[in-house]
Formats: C-alpha cells, sequence, structure tokens
C-alpha cells in the first residue's frame, strides 16, 4: 500500500452516490438504510478515503444524544477491490483519532453476525478489525436482527475513567411509553418510545403488558427496550411483565451510567 496516495477528508454531500455504489456491492439493505441516515441525519462526521484521489472507503461516528461525549460509529466500508490491503485499518484509526481530539470518551459499534446463503459471515472481517482496535463484546442480543441472526455491541475506551467516580445519583423519574415501534433493519423487533415529562405516576407492569399486548398484535418476535442504570424505578414492572435484562453497554451516558437492556420474547 503505497500511503503517499491515500488521503481521508471529510465528507461532502457530492460523495454521496459512489459511497451508496460501494455500500451496494457488498449488502443492498445496509446501503438503503446507510442513504436513510445520510439523509436524515446529515454527513456531519463522516469521512472518506481516497487512493490516488479515487473514493475507496467511508467511515464516521455521530455523538449520542443526553450522553457524555458517547459516540457510535457509523457505516464503515472499503470498496471490495481493495478490501484486505490495510486500508480500513488506516481508516478507523484516523477516526478513532479525530474523536479522540474532539474529547470523546467512549465509542460503540454495532455488528451482525450474518451469513449468506453461500455461508459467508459477511461482517466476521470487520468483527476481527474492530478487535484488533481494542473494541470488546459488551453485549450480544441473539436473533435480534431475524431469527438466527444476533447483535453484538462492542465499545472502545477512548479516555480511562477516573479512579475515583463520585457517588452515582439512583433517580425515579416518571415515564411514560410513548408507542411501539419497529426496530430499524430488523424483521420483527420491536421496542417502545418513552418520555421522562410526565405529571402522573410512572409506568407500571400493566402499562408493559399493554404494549407487549400490542406487540402480539404486529406479529413482534421480540420487543427491547434500554434504561440508564441509575432509573432505579424502572426494573421492577419490566420483570413483573415477563421482561428479562439482557445485560448492559458500561459507562454509556456516563462513567458509572451504564445502559441497560431490556427483552420480551414472544416467540
Amino acid at each position: 500500500m503505497n500511503s503517499e496516495s491515500i488521503s481521508i477528508r471529510q465528507m461532502l454531500d457530492e460523495d454521496l452516490d459512489k459511497i451508496l455504489k460501494i455500500i451496494t456491492a457488498h449488502d443492498e439493505d445496509d446501503a438503503e438504510e446507510a442513504q436513510r441516515d445520510y439523509q436524515e441525519g446529515g454527513i456531519s462526521g463522516q469521512y472518506v478515503m481516497l487512493l490516488d484521489n479515487q473514493l475507496i472507503g467511508v467511515s464516521g461516528a455521530k455523538r449520542v444524544e443526553a450522553c457524555d461525549n458517547t459516540f457510535k460509529l457509523s457505516w464503515t466500508y472499503i470498496d471490495k477491490k481493495h478490501c484486505n490491503q490495510g486500508y480500513g485499518r488506516q481508516l478507523l484509526q484516523y477516526l478513532v483519532d479525530e474523536i479522540i481530539s474532539c474529547n470523546g470518551r467512549k465509542i460503540f459499534v454495532y455488528v451482525s453476525d450474518y451469513i449468506d446463503e453461500d455461508g459467508i459471515a459477511l461482517y466476521a472481517a470487520a468483527l476481527k478489525l474492530y478487535q484488533s482496535l481494542g473494541f470488546e463484546t459488551e453485549l450480544k442480543i441473539a436473533d435480534y436482527y431475524d431469527r438466527g441472526e444476533s447483535l453484538s455491541v462492542l465499545g472502545l475506551v477512548l479516555k480511562p475513567a477516573p479512579s475515583e467516580l463520585p457517588s452515582v445519583i439512583s433517580e425515579s423519574p416518571k415515564i411514560v411509553f410513548k408507542q411501539l415501534y419497529p426496530v430499524a433493519e430488523t424483521e420483527n423487533s420491536y421496542s417502545f418510545s418513552w418520555d421522562t415529562k410526565f405529571l402522573g405516576k410512572s409506568f407500571s407492569a400493566s402499562d408493559v403488558k399493554i404494549g407487549v399486548d400490542a406487540a402480539h398484535d404486529v406479529e413482534a418476535s421480540m420487543v427491547l427496550i434500554s434504561f440508564p442504570s441509575n432509573f432505579d424505578n424502572v426494573t421492577m414492572p419490566l420483570f413483573e411483565a415477563g421482561f428479562s435484562l439482557l445485560g448492559q453497554l458500561k459507562d454509556y451516558y456516563e462513567d458509572g451510567i451504564h445502559e441497560d437492556h431490556y427483552s420480551f420474547r414472544l416467540y
């Protein structure tokens, strides 16, 4: 690889068609989701790699709302002709360095274990690359995308937490469920949107069961929901309604406050 011919810059609107062509060559469904993400969420924080002035790769990250300098890795793809030549590693390392320079504290990446009709694990190479850069698996959800296709969430610590953290303050916000909605990129997984801007009492197991019944009506296979780990009034009603704790993403919201994930499997 001739490093002198490589350059990395911020993504421009006029790059979109070339980027989508690269992603489509790997996975058409991912290309459709990526196009929707770029159109709805913008291209800030997205980067492209050029080889001899030809666009060959894309990656990027977005800040996670309501979190302390937490980032989520965006679509990361290298043109098929240039895979397995070290370009992906170079692009990702550049991105990680950029996030560190922006005071990034932690970054997460979401990876499928999808195996195609030819028995090829499409994201196995990407998973190994993330792991080689220091990402570690923190959560795995079986049958997340579809039956037999799981989700793994990996995290990379960019700024170690202080040796002594202040005591985490437990909270009991008044939470109301707003609606049931399908989880993007999945076949039959759903989640509840929720809000704390509510004057009445917080949700109960009965409220949760109403949502689960609605999931039955739309033939959902699984209902997923997550809350900050310091919300001390959510676990009991979820457990009473039949939800299970899947695990957590460490220090997701801030150092010492994790993201707890729960699920209810309908079939």
